[in-house]
């Protein structure tokens, strides 16, 4: 019970209180399971990437610029890729500053022109590492 006062004015304090309910969370999985599984519970759980760790079972998509203009913005890509389910998702997610590209917050102007591979957010748990080709 102490420690569970100690973290309470921790977050009186001023800590955030995701990170007290992320302590919280691996006590109580580590006492019911074991370390392992409390290690890595946050994979399973909430947002899918924390702290920059993409998960290992992120899917792979391939996306051709060519077939797609040339450039592609981020509502067609959120699309393509199969994160969101139809144009006007894709908006709204952008809109909410839902969607992250390398794990920065883009906004709808953002598009690609040159080939390369990143990882995209759209919320929570909607993750995919995307390979542009020419």
């Amino acid at each position: 019970m102490d420690e569970i006062e100690g973290l309470l004015k921790e977050m009186a304090d001023g800590r955030n209180p995701q990170e007290i309910k992320r302590i919280l969370a691996l006590e109580l999985v580590e006492r019911f399971h074991d370390a392992e599984a409390a290690a890595n519970a946050h994979k399973s759980a909430g947002n899918r990437i924390v702290d920059g760790e993409v998960p290992e079972d992120t899917p792979e998509v391939t996306i051709s610029l060519a077939e797609n203009g040339g450039e592609i913005f981020i509502s067609s890509i959120l699309r393509l890729a199969g994160l969101t389910k139809n144009a006007a998702q894709a908006k709204d997610a952008v809109a909410r500053g839902a969607v992250k590209v390398e794990n920065e917050v883009v906004e709808a102007s953002y598009s690609i022109k040159a080939p390369q591979t990143v990882v995209i957010q759209a919320g929570k748990k909607a993750i995919a590492r995307v390979t542009f080709v020419a």
